[in-house]
Parts: C-alpha cells; sequence; structure tokens
C-alpha cells in the first residue's frame, strides 16, 4: 500500500496487502475481510517503524 484510500465501507483482501515501510500509513474501512493472503505491516525480521 503505497498511497492511503478512503473511508472503505468494506475491504476484501484476495492477496497479499503490504504496507511501505518508508511512509506513515492509514486503512480505515468498516469491514475489511481477508478471504486468501495476508494484510503485512513488517515482521519480526524486518519491522514496521513507522504509523499504521
Amino acid at each position: 500500500m503505497d498511497q492511503d484510500p478512503p473511508l472503505l465501507n468494506y475491504l476484501e483482501v484476495q492477496g497479499n496487502l503490504i504496507f511501505d515501510k518508508s511512509r506513515d500509513n492509514r486503512l480505515q474501512a468498516h469491514y475489511i475481510w481477508v478471504s486468501q493472503g495476508n494484510i503485512t505491516i513488517g515482521s519480526a525480521e524486518s519491522p514496521f517503524t513507522n504509523k499504521a
């Protein structure tokens, strides 16, 4: 994710949604459904140091 979308009513993830580690990220939704894949906001090996 390299830009902040407007407030979403519904977000369905069918793949990998990866937050850009070089910037603050804002994702707002009333409902988020990860049907396949994942949402990645850093990891133990590569932590996310900005705001998400």
